[in-house]
């Protein structure tokens, strides 16, 4: 199986600031390990491999890369997975990958003279932002395997699965 590198830089930079020093391997890297951990839990191991063996099939083309289609009366857009990768590339870039390092730590360019350093909270905010619009693509990452299950026999079913009994049971003496 070869995996394919769904997004770029052009397609991150879409979605957020991205330092165009971050290249090479250090992007590449990231790019990696963003899409394999996000995928294998997305998919689960067993469409995850189908994906990458069958990434030319029209259904997964359509995941990929997105589609309009419709429900009953209702047309639906869905995204594709970029957005999602992309936003969860940028949480995570947020934390590790800004460009500007010294000696000193991670800095923040404010101009092309200037610099303040960047501190942990306002790391954390935007990766939890990032974070936050992933899911919204996630979400419909899930809705759009599950509208059309037929074609993703191989899904695991991320659904998480609540008995719907009650928690408190009660107990004779």
């Amino acid at each position: 199986m070869t995996e394919v590198r769904l997004i770029n830089n052009t397609d991150i930079r879409g979605y957020g600031n991205l330092s165009p020093n971050f290249t090479g391997d250090r992007l590449t890297n990231l790019i990696d390990n963003v899409q394999r951990i996000a995928l294998l839990d997305l998919f689960g191991e067993q469409m995850y491999y189908d994906f990458f063996e069958n990434i030319s099939e029209t259904y997964y083309v359509n995941l990929r890369d997105g589609n309009t289609y419709t429900i009953g009366d209702d047309t639906v857009q869905y995204f594709g997975l970029k957005p999602y990768l992309c936003h969860l590339f940028l949480a995570d870039y947020a934390l590790i990958g800004d460009s500007a390092q010294g000696e000193a730590g991670n800095f923040k360019m404010m101009d092309q003279v200037e610099t303040t350093k960047l501190d942990f909270y306002e790391k954390k905010e935007l990766s939890k932002y990032h974070r936050g619009q992933a899911n919204i693509y996630k979400a419909a990452i899930i809705r759009y395997i599950n509208d059309q299950i037929n074609d993703f026999t191989k899904y695991y079913g991320y659904v998480e699965k609540r008995s719907s009994e009650p928690r408190i049971q009660n107990y004779t003496l």
